[in-house]
């Protein structure tokens, strides 16, 4: 990630850099938990007048769902002008790993209900983001939750 940065920063000095070039950015931002760069990123790139794509979007979200900025992941994917499930899943990446279970399942619920209206479904990473955020947070039952399971 490192490197990627350090490349990004070379480019930008020399040109102004495109959507593709700053979603690279906001990518290897988020494999380092830097939401505060990436954040950044997104705003230099509204600046120019440049509309940054759901890939920029769902890699920010990973980006704060990896620094355990939950509630800064979950206002940015509701303010999303539009969502894919990678967003979805992202959210419920992102809440999970701050052990918020049960508004990462809410955000599963909204997705079910978007399939159900022929919008978006949810696929195999949802349904295990959604049992891991579950998962996490019963360390206690986890014994009971297998049991129940078999």
């Amino acid at each position: 990630w490192s490197q990627s940065l350090h490349f990004f920063a070379r480019l930008s000095s020399e040109r102004s850099p495109d959507a593709a070039c700053v979603s690279g950015a906001v990518t290897a931002c988020s494999r380092a938990a830097l939401w505060e760069l990436a954040t950044s990123f997104v705003e230099e790139m509204r600046q120019r007048q440049q509309t940054p794509d759901l890939h920029c979007h769902n890699g920010l979200i990973t980006a704060m769902g990896n620094a355990k900025r939950w509630q800064e992941a979950l206002n940015y994917f509701a303010q999303l002008p539009a969502a894919d499930v990678i967003s979805y899943n992202s959210t419920i990446d992102a809440l999970s790993d701050s052990h918020q279970w049960q508004k990462a399942l809410e955000i599963f619920d909204v997705l079910k209900e978007g399939s159900q209206l022929g919008s978006l479904s949810p696929n195999i990473i949802s349904f295990n983001s959604a049992i891991h955020a579950c998962w996490v947070d019963m360390k206690e039952d986890r014994s009971e939750l297998v049991s129940q399971l078999q």
